[in-house]
């Protein structure tokens, strides 16, 4: 039976780290089969354009370079400014009209840099949101390459019943049901779990709670909540597809932690508070993107089923099946085969 293809929702996706581009820096990116680039200028501006210089076709991404405020072709030598334009040819002569680079809306929050995709180029409808930088630690990231859909992957995040099956949590509880306002889904939930490294130190599983906001499908945030050790962490979960079936998958943790932070662990008398932090930081990291990993032959390997036959104790499937659809053109379609007798239909879909 042929395994169902879905279209690429329109939303924002991350397409690099702040860390990673440099003032003059020129990076080639793939998003939903588009090849492009991204740079920033001299000044700090961060630009997103379609790849191939519109004069004679070279791939700005091998051997283009900023200039100032410009992206400059390596071919000839043709300079394009901030708004798409072309200022100046490589021989001095003026620049025809029809030389202009394709822009991709961009934003650069909390140190990550985001680009629109729309399959029809349509301008954003809604913004990525910004958050309080105030008071937190420099991100950590990492970012996997996949086979899979994003919304499989935020999917994953209401999927409660797997919690306890797949990444081995205990006391999984629902905190606050799944409410739905435009482009974002909210859900919360509470679950314990030992930590190889802490769990030396106390003699209880770690209390987490966790709040998810998903922007879309390339950008969800999951608040975390250590209560034993005074530690709030922000996980930032970031699927952008490239081409094809192909995804990165861009994680990235930072922490706030108050007066209240290690109170009466042994380690907090020895080292300092920064390092300290960095520390505790790098636990919670590794153990998200080990849960990550535990998720990946999974979701590289199953099918998505456009009509599943959900249980109770799933958590909210249905719900967020309704709500992730704004994100598809209303032309596009899921390429699916005929639903088994045991399949229901999605309006029947309930949450768990």
């Amino acid at each position: 039976m042929e395994t169902p293809r879905m279209p690429i929702p329109h939303s924002w996706y991350a397409l690099v780290f702040s860390d990673e581009l440099k003032p003059g820096a020129v990076l080639g990116r793939q998003l939903a089969g588009r090849e492009i680039i991204i740079y920033r200028t001299k000044s700090g501006v961060v630009s997103a354009v379609e790849a191939f210089c519109p004069h004679l076709g070279a791939h700005l991404a091998y051997g283009g370079t900023v200039v100032d405020e410009d992206i400059r072709c390596p071919f000839h030598g043709f300079q394009f400014g901030l708004d798409g334009d072309c200022t100046a040819t490589g021989y001095g002569t003026k620049p025809p009209k029809k030389a202009r680079l394709t822009l991709i809306p961009t934003r650069e929050l909390h140190g990550i840099i985001f680009a629109y995709h729309h399959p029809q180029q349509a301008a954003p409808v809604w913004e990525p949101p910004v958050y309080d930088d105030e008071g937190w630690s420099p991100l950590l990231h990492t970012t996997l390459e996949l086979r899979d859909h994003p919304q499989e992957t935020v999917e994953n995040a209401v999927d409660i019943g797997h919690f306890a099956l797949v990444h081995h949590y205990r006391d999984v509880q629902l905190r606050q049901p799944i409410v739905t306002e435009g482009p974002v889904l909210k859900i919360a939930y509470s679950a314990r779990r030992a930590t190889p490294v802490l769990s030396r130190f106390i003699d209880h599983q770690m209390m987490f709670e966790m709040d998810l906001l998903a922007h879309g499908m390339g950008y969800s945030l999951v608040r975390v909540n250590v209560p034993a050790f005074g530690i709030q962490a922000r996980l930032f979960v970031l699927a952008t597809p490239t081409s094809g079936d192909r995804l990165n998958l861009s994680l990235a943790l930072n922490l706030r932690t108050g007066d209240a932070f290690l109170r009466g662990f042994p380690l907090r008398s020895l080292l300092p508070h920064r390092l300290l932090q960095r520390l505790i930081a790098g636990v919670i990291f590794n153990g998200f993107v080990g849960d990550v990993h535990q998720d990946k032959p999974i979701w590289e390997n199953k099918r998505y089923l456009a009509q599943p036959a959900l249980a109770d104790g799933d958590g909210p499937i249905g719900r967020f099946r309704i709500w992730s659809k704004q994100f598809y053109s209303e032309s596009a379609q899921v390429v699916e085969p005929p639903p088994s007798s045991q399949e229901r239909p999605i309006h029947e879909l309930q949450p768990g």
